[in-house]
């Protein structure tokens, strides 16, 4: 999640956990790049999904993408369909839902929160 700090234009300066820095908010033609999520769905994700750890084991709810970088714009070089279980191997330094994940044949970045700010994995109960 990011905090808005200041706003000029199509320019937002943000701040994610120690991180701060200037984003664009919108494209030329005015499109959102960024969303507001509400408190309440904020909320509801800090509820229903702890802060993640190495070495948790996850189950995918949903299809996840899973990246070659950390960045959600990286290249997605597979996708975990639901009921898949994965391993947390490595935590994101600037979005504490987003993983580094070992599972199957696969090994890569996810983010455990989907786009609408909904749980997108479960415990593993194996």
């Amino acid at each position: 999640l990011l905090q808005i700090l200041e706003v000029s234009g199509r320019r937002a300066k943000v701040s994610a956990g120690s991180l701060e820095g200037w984003i664009s908010k919108a494209t030329r033609l005015n499109e959102p790049l960024v969303r507001k999520q509400s408190a309440a769905a904020a909320a509801s994700v800090h509820c229903d999904l702890k802060d993640p750890a190495v070495g948790t084991k996850y189950e995918a709810k949903v299809m996840l993408a899973v990246h070659t970088e950390a960045s959600s714009a990286s290249e997605v070089k597979a996708k975990l369909k639901p009921g898949t279980v994965f391993s947390v191997l490595e935590l994101c330094p600037i979005d504490r839902y987003r993983v580094k994940v070992s599972a199957r044949m696969v090994t890569g970045w996810l983010s455990l929160v989907a786009a609408d700010g909904k749980v997108a994995v479960g415990e593993a109960s194996e």
